[in-house]
C-alpha cells in the first residue's frame, strides 16, 4: 500500500534548485513547495506549505499554510496562513503571520503582525512601532531586546 501512495505523495509537492528562483505575482503553486537557491524571490501565491533554503530570500507574496525558511538575510513582506519558521542571520518580517513565529537567527526585525506567539532566539530583537503580537513574546538571548 506505501508503494502505491509514492506517485502520489511526489506529485503533491513541487522542486526547484538553480541559483536564482523566481515565483511572480499573479502565478500560484497548487501544492507544497520545496525551493533551495542562491537567491529566492516568492511574489505569488503558494496553496500549501513553502520550504526554501537560500543566501537571500524576500517573501512577498502569499503563502497559504506553513513557511519554513533557512537563509542568511530573510525578508517577509507577505501573508502566512500559518506559521513561520525562520533560522537564518538577519530576518525582517513586516508582513502577517496567521499563526506563531519562531525566528533563530543572528537579529530580527518584526513589524508586523503575528496572531500567535513570537519566539526568538539569537542576537539582536527589535520590536518596531505598528508591530502587534497577539500571543505571547519570548526570547532569549545575551543582549537586551528592542521593544517599542
Amino acid at each position: 500500500m506505501v508503494l502505491a501512495l509514492v506517485p502520489a505523495l511526489a506529485s503533491a509537492a513541487e522542486v526547484k534548485t538553480g541559483s536564482r528562483y523566481f515565483l511572480p505575482a499573479g502565478q500560484t503553486v497548487g501544492e507544497n513547495l520545496y525551493v533551495a537557491s542562491g537567491d529566492i524571490a516568492v511574489a505569488g501565491r503558494v496553496e500549501g506549505d513553502l520550504y526554501v533554503a537560500g543566501g537571500t530570500v524576500l517573501v512577498s507574496g502569499e503563502v497559504s499554510d506553513d513557511l519554513v525558511v533557512t537563509g542568511g538575510t530573510v525578508t517577509i513582506t507577505g501573508q502566512v496562513g500559518g506559521d513561520l519558521r525562520i533560522i537564518g542571520g538577519n530576518a525582517v518580517v513586516t508582513g502577517t503571520v496567521m499563526g506563531d513565529t519562531f525566528v533563530l537567527g543572528g537579529s530580527l526585525s518584526e513589524n508586523g503582525q503575528t496572531a500567535g506567539d513570537l519566539d526568538f532566539i539569537g542576537g539582536m530583537l527589535n520590536v518596531n512601532d505598528g508591530a502587534v503580537v497577539g500571543g505571547d513574546l519570548t526570547y532569549r538571548s545575551n543582549r537586551e531586546a528592542n521593544i517599542s
